[in-house]
């Protein structure tokens, strides 16, 4: 982008920013003008999320004005193209925007179902995110399940079908002299499994911290099987 673009997509942000300003004034029909004249630069560079905020700020504007038709027309347009960009936070507040419209109509209904697509989409999680947190829960829970058995001392009894005899000796004996940090491990990724459910920020720490501390039991794992094994015992000369 050369530097005349970015003057003028710059003057169109100034021009939303002061459309924002003097909407709080209650200077409507001014403020419907500043995001008039925003609106067409938004449009020439693309800037789909700036547009989709122009036409929600229009519409409320318009909505204050009591063009409740028009301002409809608006809130449409700002939510198809928030929700062709997934911008769920938009999407949530046009439609939240549009329940106060209805509830100013005086339709209730329309309202009220409005205001519930808000609620979804403000609490709506990614599918990854669902992914994430599952994978989190159940690993925890099997983690803290294994610590647990190590810490009994009963992992050398418990044989897995699923796993090779050699190999379930050497995670048993890891399980067994290890039991109490898999159970704080997997509590870890308990917490994060929930926290990232509720959308908290701890949930991202113990995700990545109790992510990183099964990666290195993982490979260190892997890695003293194979050095057990006969013919990597004779490359390394481990007696």
């Amino acid at each position: 982008m050369v530097e005349e673009d970015k003057e003028e997509l710059g003057d169109a942000i100034k021009e939303f920013n002061r459309g924002v300003d003097t909407h709080i004034e209650g200077k409507l029909e001014i403020s419907l003008k500043h995001f008039q004249a925003a609106l067409p630069t938004f449009q020439e560079f693309g800037v789909e999320e700036m547009i989709a905020g122009t036409y929600h700020e229009m519409g409320m504007i318009l909505q204050d004005m009591g063009d409740y038709n028009t301002a409809l027309d608006y809130y449409q347009k700002s939510l198809q193209l928030s929700e062709k960009k997934g911008y769920r936070a938009g999407c949530a507040k046009t439609l939240f925007q549009m329940s106060t419209l209805y509830e100013d109509k005086g339709d209730i209904l329309s309202a009220n179902e409005h205001s519930q697509k808000s609620k979804a989409y403000a609490t709506k999680k990614p599918g990854m995110l669902n992914f994430i947190i599952i994978a989190f829960l159940f690993g925890g829970l099997y983690a803290m399940g294994m610590g647990l058995l190590g810490i009994s001392g009963n992992a050398a009894n418990y044989s897995p079908p699923f796993l090779q005899p050699e190999l379930w000796e050497v995670l048993a004996r890891v399980f067994t002299s290890f039991g109490s940090l898999f159970l704080v491990i997997g509590i870890m990724e308990v917490i994060a499994g929930i926290g990232l459910y509720r959308l908290k920020g701890f949930g991202w720490v113990m995700g990545v911290l109790s992510s990183l501390m099964t990666a290195i039991i993982i490979i260190g794992v892997i890695f003293y099987w194979y050095l057990s094994k006969d013919n990597i015992q004779e490359m390394y000369k481990v007696k």
